[in-house]
């Protein structure tokens, strides 16, 4: 199942230590295959981020997402969304933003 996971707080209060604590922290949800997609938003009120998990439980996502930097220095909360994704079209996506694994196969289309 996928889970959304939008943050949301005082971009302020992140220190660079920390954004490259979250830096860090996404690319082992990468190197473990349980983030799809993530990035920034534009529109930073409330939600400046996000992410989608992959895991087996809402509460899987949740022990995940309370491991944030983000989220543990209390700088950003965190508001989860079971998501009932029906389906990736590769083509749609930016080649270039692939990471991981499944990088070279995407890259390859």
């Amino acid at each position: 199942m996928y889970y959304l996971v939008l943050l949301k707080g005082d971009t302020q209060r992140i220190s660079s230590a920390i954004d490259e604590e979250h830096e860090t922290f996404i690319d082992a949800l990468i190197a473990e295959g349980s983030i799809l997609l993530g990035g920034g938003f534009s529109e930073s009120e409330p939600y400046f981020g996000g992410y989608l998990l992959f895991c087996s439980s809402f509460e899987e996502a949740k022990q995940k997402a309370e491991a944030d930097p983000y989220l543990k220095s209390k700088a950003a909360e965190a508001e989860i969304r079971t998501w009932e994704l029906v389906g990736i079209d590769l083509n749609a996506v930016n080649q270039d933003l692939v990471v991981g694994e499944g990088a070279d196969a995407v890259k390859r289309r």
